[in-house]
């Protein structure tokens, strides 16, 4: 956080009092010929520079202070741990704030290969080996499924990934409808104490209700704010 606290004061008050000494009304202001300037004159380039240092520290402590506020309301990566469906390790995915929706960085393992779907859901809680305990998809609208369907998307909804043969992935997705704020938002992934990240057999259609034909889920992850690096 940057200390805005004095921006408008010690630093306005050193710049005039530079200014004192050959701009201040009644200061000795002679011309080379020994001669005054007129008081309205020099009253004219005091308050012109008085205006100018006045502008310049209110532009400083703004900029200062919209700096500190971006910085103060990014959110911290969150790590979130995957098992299969045997309790076994899947990798990890490491979740951040996007411009729109959040960046969710997958690097797993130990899947089929293929494409498949991915949605986060609604219950923080991943039991194997169905993980059904993760409830329903995200979905605070009330919509249908799929990103192509007219009626929807649910706000867990996002595009599919690529497992490469030796059963890896390493790709980065955006879930364009939740967000990183709070427990209060109905759209943040920490809603209701956390959701959880499922990964599912096969390809999301992106259609069909209420979970795009995407098969079995066989990965979960937990996600919650307390997930650090």
């Amino acid at each position: 956080m940057i200390d805005t606290s004095n921006c408008g004061g010690r630093t306005a008050e050193r710049m005039m009092m530079r200014l004192d000494s050959t701009g201040q009304p009644g200061a000795s202001n002679s011309t080379a010929g020994g001669s005054r300037r007129p008081t309205a004159q020099r009253r004219f380039d005091f308050m012109r520079k008085l205006f100018y240092v006045t502008g310049l520290c209110v532009l400083t402590c703004g900029v200062a202070a919209a700096q500190g506020g971006m910085a103060a309301k990014t959110p911290k990566p969150v790590v979130v741990h995957l098992q299969d469906a045997k309790g076994q390790d899947a990798g990890i995915a490491t979740l951040s704030s996007a411009a729109t929706g959040v960046r969710i960085r997958l690097n797993v393992k130990n899947l089929p290969p293929g494409e498949h779907g991915v949605h986060i859901h609604q219950v923080a809680k991943c039991d194997p080996p169905d993980f059904k305990s993760a409830g329903a998809h995200l979905n605070p609208d009330i919509k249908q499924h799929g990103l192509e369907n007219p009626s929807g998307p649910h706000a867990g909804d996002m595009p599919n990934f690529m497992v490469k043969p030796d059963g890896t992935s390493n790709q980065a997705i955006i879930a364009p409808n939740v967000n990183m704020k709070g427990a209060d938002d109905p759209h943040s992934i920490f809603t209701n104490g956390g959701t959880a990240l499922v990964i599912h057999a096969k390809m999301d259609d992106q259609k069909t209700d209420p979970s795009g034909n995407s098969g079995d889920r066989i990965a979960c992850g937990v996600i919650t704010a307390g997930n650090g690096n």
